[in-house]
């Protein structure tokens, strides 16, 4: 094992050939020194010939006179070199699956009982290392996604190794966090059938992304705004203009009526009536105009839901009817037959369609080909 002849050992100072971490293994107690019966089992490295070391295991006895005295120490030693660098090993794989970031669980195949966790799924699961709660797989999803997705999960990890994919996890105790199963891998026995023995499911804590995720979309709603405003404000003398006209409009009809009331001329309630007609319709018309403006300018939550895409270009055109008419412009639709219903987000889609109208408007402005300039919008499929 060690390479020397028995001439070269005879007379050698054992204590010379230690390893300098292992020679005081026995004076320390080393975990690697174990006591039973009288007899000391000590696992070290040995300097060997070439002037390497090897890993020996001794078991030694001390064997003493009458007086108690040591006479000399018995060892029989083997070689373990192969064993203790697996072991090694095999501790740091725990230590890097322990401190890894990734959740990382052992499945029983048959019970489907969780048999070991590293840190980061007790972390996420909310329990204690030192007070173990079992759990089974199970109690850990939704059953519906249990029965289907890891169900699907499982079969292909003990057909193809492994499988990859996302199966959103269930927490227990209703923890605020948000995980997900990554990963799962099958580990057979050494025995003539290879039998799935146990998986390993590799999953993640992805409560940070999904508030990461939440963010930037609160982000994007807020930029949708701030844009609908900006949109807006440079609408201004526009939306001025259209509402000032039925306000003016308003303020004709009363003066006039005041006008044939002061001089008699109403000769019946029904002419009244009629005036009071005219001054509502364009109260109405004014109202419309403020809500159509109020309706775009509205912070909403994203919320998806179904409408006409055709009435949509109609009420974005007429939202931009006097920027239109104060450039010349006027809008002509080849729209679909049939009332084209999509399920999206009304308000952006009205963003983007309020986009492409003012970019034909402004590429129409100034156009000496036609007096009358036309915006197409291609048929919807």
């Amino acid at each position: 094992m060690l390479g020397y002849t028995v001439e070269e050992m005879i007379g050698t100072r054992g204590y010379d050939l230690f390893h300098p971490e292992d020679a005081d293994n026995l004076i320390k107690r080393s975990a690697s020194v174990r006591y039973r019966r009288g007899m000391y089992t000590n696992v070290y490295r040995y300097k060997h010939k070439q002037g390497h070391y090897i890993w020996l295991e001794t078991t030694s006895r001390t064997l003493r006179d009458e007086d108690g005295k040591p006479i000399e120490i018995i060892c029989v030693s083997r070689d373990v070199t192969e064993q203790t660098l697996a072991q090694q090993a095999t501790r740091r794989l725990a230590r890097v699956v322990e401190a890894s970031s990734d959740m990382i669980m052992f499945c029983n195949h048959n019970t489907r009982q969780l048999t070991y966790m590293n840190e980061a799924s007790y972390i996420t699961f909310g329990t204690e290392k030192e007070n173990p709660v079992v759990f089974y797989l199970e109690q850990l999803f939704e059953p519906q996604v249990y029965s289907s997705l890891l169900h699907d999960a499982l079969c292909h990890a003990a057909e193809h190794g492994t499988w990859y994919g996302s199966i959103p996890l269930k927490l227990p105790n209703n923890q605020p966090r948000n995980a997900e199963v990554r990963e799962i891998i099958a580990h057979r026995n050494l025995n003539d059938d290879m039998s799935v023995e146990y998986y390993s499911i590799i999953g993640r804590d992805i409560t940070l992304r999904r508030k990461a995720e939440e963010e930037m979309k609160r982000h994007q709603l807020e930029m949708a705004h701030i844009s609908r405003l900006l949109s807006v404000g440079e609408m201004a003398s526009g939306l001025a203009h259209e509402i000032n006209q039925p306000l003016a409009a308003i303020l004709n009809y009363c003066r006039g009526s005041m006008r044939r009331i002061e001089e008699g001329r109403f000769k019946s309630i029904s002419e009244v009536g009629k005036s009071m007609e005219l001054i509502t319709r364009q109260a109405k018309r004014a109202a419309e105009i403020v809500k159509r403006m109020r309706s775009f300018v509205k912070k909403t939550e994203y919320q998806r839901m179904t409408f006409s895409l055709n009435d949509s270009c109609h009420e974005i055109a007429e939202f931009l009817k006097q920027e239109a008419i104060d450039h010349g412009t006027v809008f002509e639709f080849q729209l679909a037959d049939d009332d084209l219903q999509i399920l999206a987000d009304k308000i952006q889609i009205e963003q983007v369609l309020l986009n492409l109208f003012r970019n034909a408007i402004e590429a129409y402005n100034g156009c000496q080909k036609s007096p009358t300039r036309y915006y197409r919008h291609p048929t919807a499929k």
